[in-house]
């Protein structure tokens, strides 16, 4: 814990207690123990990649465009039926 100028505790990065990696919470501040079932590892994986590409698209609106129009303009070409 810190102190602001008033001798009042600020709490720090270091005390805010039971900490999150790659989405899940550790109750006593240890490491998880990744590895016991490998779909939830690359489930919590998904979650986060899924959620970095949301909050992508929506800061970047016009690149999402431009690149679901890209993609679909290559995939008709390619997939063209004649």
């Amino acid at each position: 814990m810190s102190s602001t100028s008033q001798g009042t505790p600020r709490p720090t990065a270091a005390s805010k207690g039971p900490t999150s990696v790659a989405g899940t919470q550790v109750e006593d501040g240890s490491k998880p123990n990744f590895g016991d079932d490998p779909r939830e590892d690359l489930q919590i994986l998904f979650d986060d990649v899924e959620r970095a590409a949301v909050q992508y698209w929506r800061k970047r609106p016009m690149v999402t465009a431009g690149a679901v129009l890209a993609v679909g303009f290559f995939l008709g070409w390619k997939l063209k039926p004649w």
